[in-house]
């Protein structure tokens, strides 16, 4: 585009200099260059919106299939937008190689409202194996907002994948997500391909030294990595290892990760297996092979600072060496109630042998008034709960319809099921807000506890599908 403003200016020059007149009154040709080049600019511009090029494409094959893309999708994005499909330089990389992908959108309509995009590469387990950052090939231009996408025209958006360091051999999918701007709020989530890892990283820690040497054996640490340095009883912290070892060897190894607490004393212990998806015995010298662990804070450590010690272990249980995180991780502890409360109607619903939702408290029956709930659950905790269960709150029409719901971890996602202790009791609040269209009648509030991984949730002999009927009702719409 730049190119051929500056080709334009240099007619305009040339026909000044030689006095030819093309049309162009003698106050044009007298004009300042730079005002020259701002109309040119604005031509330009002009044209590139009416006439093909690199960064909107006009018109599309059979088969509604834009020009120049390898493979086809058709994924509708929340009637919003639709993504034709997509273009990779390459199916296959290395690790510490890069990847370019071109993604074919178009809008269904006319759009108000400004999405942003990114692709994220997951492995079979769901972790992340790229920077969440959005990375642009060279050469690449500035695409237009969705409030500008014309309904008749596809776009393409362009990206330069490139795995993190020490990325392991395997397939990884391509991952797509749109979201809002301004707020954040995810639009829809599609997985769209796969690329393939064929060898290892051997350029990404060339240059620089191990952080240790473990044991006699050739094993060296090269990078770790934890997402955050302060957590709550029970919440998941990210730990990343970077590891090369011996160019063969039997297994398996075993990463030993403990956290210290006063005086050095090891409050609590986690092992992982090194290279579940690629194991040592396929490593080569000088390559480098990034581990994912996530450790849950166990729900019995005191609030305070704990230190990070890793320990690697051979097939035999034997130590072959350790190493000890500079960084702390702050665990704090919320307040732990341990006395049934008496000023609310007790449910006594236990569910899964795991929890009991032992009452409830509508807040000064606010619905009735203003169409929010504010309604207060409490939960007991019957043992020590390993994992992440979520929070159901639904309200049912007379048919059994959802016409508004709450859901998340509890107490607003600060008090997650696998940091209560047994005995404990949780307050856990909600606030639902129900839509102006919602008419007048009687509603039921159900609760329950779901695991977030599978969805399936704690059920009774009582409500075999999980769902505790908590109490009916009347709502009278403004």
């Amino acid at each position: 585009m730049l190119s051929l403003a500056s080709f334009l200016v240099v007619i305009v020059f040339r026909s000044s200099r030689s006095k030819v007149q093309i049309g162009i009154s003698t106050e044009v040709l007298n004009a300042k260059p730079l005002a020259i080049f701002t109309v040119l600019l604005v031509l330009v511009f002009i044209l590139s919106v009416i006439f093909e090029n690199p960064i909107r494409k006009h018109g599309l094959l059979d088969g509604n299939r834009p020009l120049h893309m390898q493979n086809s999708l058709g994924i509708d994005f929340d009637s919003e937008l639709w993504l034709h499909g997509y273009s990779l330089s390459e199916d296959s990389i290395a690790a510490d190689d890069i990847v370019e992908l071109d993604l074919f959108w178009q809008a269904q309509r006319s759009i108000g409202l400004v999405y942003s995009f990114n692709v994220r590469l997951r492995d079979i387990h769901g972790r992340l194996w790229n920077t969440s950052e959005i990375v642009r090939p060279r050469g690449w231009r500035f695409m237009p907002g969705t409030d500008f996408w014309p309904p008749d025209k596809y776009v393409i958006d362009k990206y330069a994948i490139q795995p993190l360091s020490g990325t392991p051999p395997g397939t990884y999918y391509l991952e797509v997500i749109a979201f809002r701007q301004d707020t954040l709020e995810v639009l829809d989530v599609s997985t769209i391909g796969t690329l393939q890892i064929v060898s290892a990283d051997t350029s990404s820690f060339a240059d620089v030294e191990p952080l240790a040497v473990i044991g006699d054996e050739g094993w060296l640490l090269w990078d770790f990595v934890i997402d955050r340095i302060e957590a709550v009883s029970g919440e998941d912290v990210g730990i990343q290892v970077v590891w090369s070892g011996m160019e063969s060897g039997s297994g398996p190894y075993n990463a030993r990760i403990s956290m210290l607490g006063p005086n050095r004393k090891e409050q609590a212990s986690f092992d992982f297996e090194i290279g579940i998806d690629h194991p040592p015995s396929a490593w080569r010298a000088g390559e480098t092979v990034r581990e994912q662990y996530i450790i849950r804070v166990p729900a019995h450590l005191s609030s305070g600072q704990y230190i990070w010690h890793v320990k690697l272990v051979d097939p035999e249980g034997n130590i072959l060496g350790e190493y000890e995180h500079t960084n702390l991780l702050r665990v704090n502890v919320p307040e732990r109630i341990f006395v049934k409360p008496t000023d609310m109607p007790m449910l006594g619903i236990e569910l899964g042998n795991l929890a009991t939702l032992s009452g409830y408290q509508i807040i000064d029956q606010s619905i009735l008034d203003s169409g929010i709930l504010n309604i207060k659950l409490v939960w007991e905790a019957n043992v020590n709960i390993t994992e992440d269960y979520h929070v159901f709150v639904h309200i049912l029409d007379e048919s059994g319809n959802i016409v508004a719901q709450s859901d998340g971890k509890p107490a607003n996602w600060t008090r997650p099921t696998a940091g209560w202790l047994p005995g404990e009791y949780i307050f856990d609040d909600h606030t639902i807000v129900l839509s102006s269209d919602i008419e007048t009648g009687s509603y039921i509030i159900n609760a329950g506890l779901y695991n977030n991984l599978n969805y399936e949730r704690l059920v009774s002999d009582e409500f075999p599908d999980g769902s505790v009927q908590i109490i009916e009702i009347f709502y009278r719409a403004n």
